[in-house]
């Protein structure tokens, strides 16, 4: 246990893990009262003990004792993560918001969350804080989710602000708010979730709130009333905001306003911490996928989306200057957190009250550019080229790799469906149109063992249905071969065909 808790992972609080736990409570006679005894435990499990457990918890023993994992030497990128925390800790800069004076102006809060769901937390990272204008990205993302991009693009545009501001009046050359990430967008976007239960404003909150927990890893989530009631006292500009749409005919027709404003501040005045935030924003790294659940909660459409928009506009007036330093998307609150995305590889959530003149954390600021800097996070840097340093812990494992294993890993991934995996190669740029020595390509094997989620997966990654292996047959071959009708007519949709072999 102690072995797994040093990879990063949390077993006491990760879902996948929780099979392990029980097994262990089981051995040593405990009970759920003593599951943070555990990690003193000294008694071993036999292999075969270790094949009765699913496979999304045996995955990670595997990576773990083989160096799989996303980040294998864990304790020195935390090491290195510690050491700019406490730098970022010494600023002394930046103003409390008048509706979170009671704030404590040192508190200073950093979470970490890979792919792979290993986990990170130094600080005040388990303070609650509201997620403030941080829900107007997690909406956005569950709207293109449920109802889709054409759709909800007739309620909000794709562009940022000419003045940047994000509580403008403006609105675009449509007639409808710039963006969703603005105070008119978000209004526009909740109104469209709440719209799912028309005028039913309990179920709408609840719908919403029970998405968040989904993205945070299954973990509660509660409203902050002080906050909600204080935010909704001194927002004349809001209010501005929602009456213009409703002029302009910017919300679904039947809903009543009062219910879109309540909704809009409830959602603000929801509480994450830290180590919950880092999971969401993990979430949305992972194309989607919670990674301490493994549960698809959003689209990889709503994803692309929803950290296009981030880069617009998700930092308030400073999105561009954020852009050209990190080159990370990101969203940014008035409580003080950040949360960062740091695609295929991690999510971040950093929480420091001051804020700077452009209404950011003047820590998360500084902790966000160090980390990108540090670990050359840059959408621009190739990761696959870049050289393997005791500097740059983040060029990971196919940093490292021959283009034969690369290849050989693909194939693997394909063939036994590890979407983390593939996913991860994919966000790094390889094509996975790949092939081995026969010619057989990833979508051959993902056939060949009837994996209808990855052939769907690479269908939406553009890979070809029609290729060729050594003896002619092309995925459409092997799936009437090996798979079922349904992956058949799933190939055949998409235009593959059989082979001359």
């Amino acid at each position: 246990m102690c072995r797994i808790q040093q990879s990063g992972f949390l077993p006491c609080e990760d879902f996948r893990l929780r099979p392990l736990v029980d097994k262990l409570l089981i051995k040593s006679s405990g009970s759920r009262d003593d599951i943070y005894n555990l990690y003193n435990f000294k008694k071993t499990i036999n292999v075969a003990e270790l094949k009765d457990l699913p496979d999304s918890c045996t995955d990670i023993i595997k990576k773990m004792l083989f160096g799989k994992t996303l980040i294998p030497e864990f304790s020195r990128f935390t090491d290195d993560l510690l050491e700019m925390y406490d730098k970022v800790a010494e600023i002394k800069t930046g103003k409390i918001p008048d509706f979170l004076s009671s704030r404590n102006f040192d508190h200073w809060g950093v979470s970490v969350c890979t792919t792979d769901g290993q986990i990170w937390s130094h600080g005040d990272s388990s303070i609650p804080i509201t997620l403030q204008s941080c829900s107007a990205a997690l909406n956005y993302s569950m709207a293109i989710t449920k109802l889709g991009t054409e759709y909800v693009h007739e309620f909000v545009g794709k562009e940022a602000t000419r003045n940047g501001l994000m509580n403008t009046l403006d609105l675009d050359k449509n007639g409808i708010p710039h963006n969703a990430m603005i105070q008119s967008g978000a209004m526009a976007i909740t109104s469209l979730l709440l719209n799912e239960t028309p005028n039913d404003l309990p179920s709408g909150y609840e719908n919403i709130v029970n998405h968040y927990q989904s993205l945070a890893g299954d973990k509660p989530l509660n409203i902050n009333n002080t906050i909600y009631l204080a935010d909704k006292s001194c927002s004349d500009r809001k209010f501005s905001i929602a009456y213009l749409l409703k002029e302009h005919n910017g919300f679904p027709p039947d809903l009543k306003l009062k219910h879109i404003i309540d909704l809009y501040f409830q959602l603000n005045s929801v509480e994450v911490t830290c180590e919950t935030g880092a999971v969401i924003a993990s979430t949305l790294a992972n194309g989607g996928v919670c990674p301490t659940t493994d549960k698809e909660v959003l689209s990889r459409t709503a994803v692309q989306n929803t950290l296009s928009i981030m880069h617009l506009q998700g930092m308030y007036s400073y999105s561009g200057e954020w852009m050209f330093e990190t080159g990370l998307p990101a969203k940014s609150s008035t409580s003080g957190m950040i949360m960062v995305v740091v695609p295929g590889i991690m999510g971040m959530c950093l929480y420091s009250p001051p804020l700077d003149k452009n209404q950011n954390s003047v820590r998360g600021l500084e902790f966000g550019r160090r980390v990108s800097q540090r670990f050359s996070l840059h959408y621009l840097d190739n990761h696959i080229c870049a050289p393997f340093t005791k500097e740059n812990l983040m060029h990971r494992q196919e940093g490292r790799q021959s283009r034969e294993l690369v290849i050989m890993n693909v194939m693997y991934a394909a063939a036994h469906g590890d979407m983390n995996l593939l996913n991860r190669y994919f966000e790094l740029g390889l094509s996975l149109d790949v092939a081995d020595y026969d010619y057989r390509t990833a979508l051959h094997l993902a056939c060949c063992n009837d994996n209808i989620i990855t052939v769907q997966y690479l269908i939406e990654r553009k890979v070809n249905v029609c290729a060729l292996d050594r003896w002619n047959r092309t995925p459409l071959d092997d799936a009437k071969q090996y798979g079922s009708m349904e992956l058949v007519e799933l190939l055949r949709k998409h235009g593959a065909n059989e082979g001359p072999g």
